[in-house]
C-alpha cells in the first residue's frame, strides 16, 4: 500500500480510512467543495467492493461514513446530507 497521497486525497477536504467487519476496509475521500456546489464522495473498498454487506458490517461502514460527514460539516461550518443509491 503506497503511503503518498494520490492526487484526488491532496485535493480533499477529508480522507479517512475506516474498517469495515472483518473483511474490508473503506477509504472515503470528501473533495474540497466549490461554493454553491454539491459534494460527492469517492469510495475505494479493500481487497475489493463488497457485493454485499452483513448488518453487522453495514453498521461498521455507517460509523465510518458518519464520521466523515461530521467531520466534513465541522470544516465547512454548516449541514451536510447524504442520499445513499
Amino acid at each position: 500500500m503506497s503511503t503518498t497521497p494520490s492526487r484526488l486525497e491532496a485535493l480533499s477536504l477529508v480522507t479517512t480510512t475506516f474498517r469495515v467487519g472483518r473483511h474490508y476496509r473503506c477509504t472515503m475521500t470528501i473533495p474540497r467543495p466549490e461554493p454553491g456546489s454539491a459534494l460527492s464522495m469517492a469510495c475505494e473498498w479493500e481487497p475489493s467492493t463488497p457485493k454485499r454487506l452483513n448488518d453487522r458490517e453495514m453498521r461498521d461502514y455507517r460509523r465510518g461514513r458518519n464520521a466523515a460527514l461530521s467531520e466534513v460539516a465541522r470544516l465547512i461550518g454548516g449541514d451536510v446530507m447524504c442520499i445513499e443509491v
